[in-house]
């Protein structure tokens, strides 16, 4: 996520949550201070208290890494609200800090607010995310989500029969499977699952496998979500609020910025298929993202067999080769099944648990070697696509290694022919049932295990990727 682009120093946020967060066997007040960076819109401190005095403090001391020490060293310049610009003026002159740090009055932005209700819906116990969506895209989402609202498709959409739907997000493309939502106990809204993830399409979003997510509308929204949703243009009268979650495991997360895109596509598709009435064929439609990318739908009755040929799983979009800089070097190798749990410090376990990947033995393992810096970016990026496995793909009679993500295919490096190491790869992806690990590390330290910056765990036996 982005700063404010106000420059260096800090933006402070404060908010009561009385009411909103309830402190066990008591009726006290509950004050949140939030301290975010004005330049990165990095999360420097935040703190429950019971009044904004003591918040506000706490705040500080913890954003100064100081916590347990009156606060000592602040940047020259500190932003906030109006509202909260005298209460931290008389703080600094208690510091001895008000000569040499400046507050600046000033309205906190939609961000900085995003920000906050994320930091308050985790305290909820909501999941955060580590790549949120800008404010743009989460205005979008909205937007989609209030036609959605007002389209009611749940009254003319039977929840017993999903739509397939292709969504292209600029280079993002990726088949998945939507199901409206409302019809008796259950919540209005739409869940939006992987195709790639199997077969079926569930009707509880709480059972709805990784990489899913989901509008859900609710008269009780969490109040985070109801602020949230008021700044971004959802009108008053609107009486169902709602809520953008995404679903990775047993409780529901924040949605992040690659799947809001995606979900407000998804959104758009099914307004103008039910806009469009009954028809054999397909309905498409485009419109241009925040960011200027296009953003393409195609949308149509789930088919009978969803998934081909049994054991077969088959992805359909464009082979993208962004992924690697020039200089990285592809592996193949292996990790002992019984030293993989010993990753958990950089893995991210998407296709498994790492003790349910084998039974024993070797787990083979696609190595991406780059410098630090490039490994550091290139996980990042592959966390937020969620790696399902390692498949290849032809092109122009060329076989071409693949990595086939979540709505994204990246193309690694052309097979030679007869290349035995990715041959044996192969042998022990299939021997350990279609268990891998996709590892992205710095080439200089590898293979000290300081020197992997991500671990992805899959389970893909087979795949077809194709043009």
């Amino acid at each position: 996520m982005g700063g404010s682009g106000l420059g260096p120093g800090w933006v402070i946020l404060q908010r009561d949550l009385t009411g909103t967060i309830t402190v066990p066997d008591s009726d006290r007040r509950v004050v949140a201070t939030l301290v975010r960076d004005a330049r990165a819109g990095e999360v420097l401190g935040a703190r429950l208290a019971e009044d904004e005095d003591r918040s506000l403090v706490q705040a500080l001391q913890l954003a100064s890494g100081r916590p347990d020490l009156p606060v000592q060293e602040l940047p020259a310049r500190l932003w906030c609200a109006p509202a909260l610009a005298d209460r931290l003026r008389r703080h600094l002159q208690v510091f001895d800090l008000s000569s040499t740090v400046e507050v600046v009055d000033h309205p906190v932005d939609d961000e900085a607010e995003d920000v906050l209700d994320a930091h308050v819906a985790h305290l909820g116990g909501r999941a955060a995310v580590a790549v949120p969506p800008a404010a743009e895209d989460r205005h979008l989402l909205y937007t989609e989500a209030l036609a959605f609202a007002r389209a009611r498709p749940w009254e003319t959409l039977s929840v017993d029969a999903p739509l397939a739907l292709e969504l292209r997000a600029g280079s993002d493309t990726g088949q998945w499977l939507a199901r409206v939502m409302g019809t008796g106990d259950t919540r209005p809204g739409l869940l939006l699952i992987p195709r790639v993830a199997g077969r079926g399409m569930p009707g509880d979003p709480t059972a709805a496998p990784p990489g899913s997510c989901a509008l859900l509308l609710d008269a009780d929204a969490i109040p985070p979500d109801a602020a949230r949703s008021r700044r971004h243009g959802w009108p008053e009268a609107e009486t169902l609020i709602p809520s953008m979650l995404a679903l990775d495991g047993e409780e529901p997360g924040e949605i992040d910025g690659r799947r809001s895109r995606l979900l407000a596509l998804a959104l758009a598709a099914v307004a103008a298929h039910l806009e469009a009435g009954p028809a054999d064929g397909a309905t498409r439609g485009e419109t241009t993202l925040p960011d200027g990318r296009r953003g393409r739908y195609t949308v149509s009755a789930m088919p009978a067999d969803p998934q081909g040929e049994p054991g077969v799983r088959e992805a359909s979009g464009e082979l993208v080769a962004d992924l690697l800089p020039d200089g990285a070097v592809i592996g193949f190798g292996s990790v002992a099944q019984s030293s993989a749990g010993g990753l958990s410090a950089t893995a991210v376990w998407h296709g498994a648990s790492p003790e349910g990947m084998s039974a024993g033995g070797d787990l083979p393992a696609l190595i991406l070697g780059l410098d630090a810096t490039a490994a550091a970016a290139v996980a990042a990026r592959l966390t937020e696509a969620r790696p399902l496995g390692v498949a290849l793909a032809r092109r122009e009679q060329r076989e071409i290694v693949t990595l086939l993500c979540d709505g994204a295919v990246f193309g690694l490096s052309e097979a030679r022919a007869g290349d035995e190491s990715l041959a044996l790869f192969l042998r022990r992806r299939d021997a350990a049932g279609g268990a891998h690990l996709v590892m992205v590390a710095d080439l200089a330290g590898f293979p000290d295990p300081e020197s992997i910056a991500g671990v992805y765990g899959c389970v893909l036996s087979d795949a077809t990727v194709r043009r």
